[in-house]
């Protein structure tokens, strides 16, 4: 996944090796010894608010939510000079922070909001600042969704289909990620045939829904009335 880059010609040694972390009063601090392991990664839930990746969530229904791929980067160190522990620790207790860095997969250095994993943030306090410096050290971050604010205030609309039945079901709005009740079904009616659900897809090959069901909302929708 991502763009070959040829390391030895395309960028500058800088794109590599260094993060710029902005928070805890200090700005575009730099830390060198980027590993390469800066990347898009694995599909997590898009959920919005004052996000951390140390937060654990409970689904009721994962095919309620929308995934999106994450950015993480990460930061290894054999040894990191006192100083700059300290300005990690301090930068750490916010939780969030602005990390400028070279992505692999875009090709290019970004800027994003991003999060320290709840167990490196943990270990990162454990040194204390007695030290002349610290060993070993691994800095993840992963990005949060507060980039996608416009989207979390955003309404929905569900739209209801009778699917070559009779009657009409009022269209219902919610905010991104709320909770809404879905109809009864009791206005849609076809002669000979009973409501069996509702539908995502007309042919009943989509994501199925009863009604009255309680589904959370994270874009608009076409429900088909599914007959049988």
């Amino acid at each position: 996944m991502g763009n070959y880059v040829d390391y030895t010609k395309s960028i500058d040694t800088q794109d590599l090796d260094t993060i710029y972390i902005t928070g805890g009063g200090y700005i575009n601090y730099a830390f060198k010894g980027i590993s390469r392991e800066s990347a898009m990664g694995w599909e997590e839930p898009v959920w919005g608010g004052d996000l951390t990746r140390s937060t654990n969530f409970v689904l009721s229904n994962i095919e309620d939510v929308d995934f999106g791929l994450v950015a993480r980067v990460e930061v290894s160190y054999k040894y990191m000079n006192a100083q700059d522990y300290l300005v990690l620790c301090e930068i750490a207790k916010q939780r969030t922070c602005v990390v400028n860095y070279y992505s692999r997969d875009l090709g290019q250095r970004v800027t994003q909001e991003m999060a320290f994993t709840g167990n490196e943030l943990k270990k990162l306090h454990t040194y204390g600042a007695k030290y002349l410096g610290g060993l070993d050290i691994s800095i993840k971050l992963v990005a949060t969704n507060r980039d996608r604010e416009n989207l979390i205030k955003s309404t929905c609309t569900i739209t209801y289909d009778n699917n070559t039945g009779s009657g009409t079901i009022d269209s219902q709005s919610a905010v991104w990620s709320n909770v809404v009740i879905l109809s009864d079904g009791t206005a849609f009616t076809k002669t000979g045939y009973s409501l069996k659900e509702f539908n995502t897809k007309a042919d009943g090959t989509g994501w199925s829904y009863l009604p009255n069901q309680h589904i959370t909302v994270f874009k608009d929708m076409t429900l088909y009335a599914i007959w049988e």
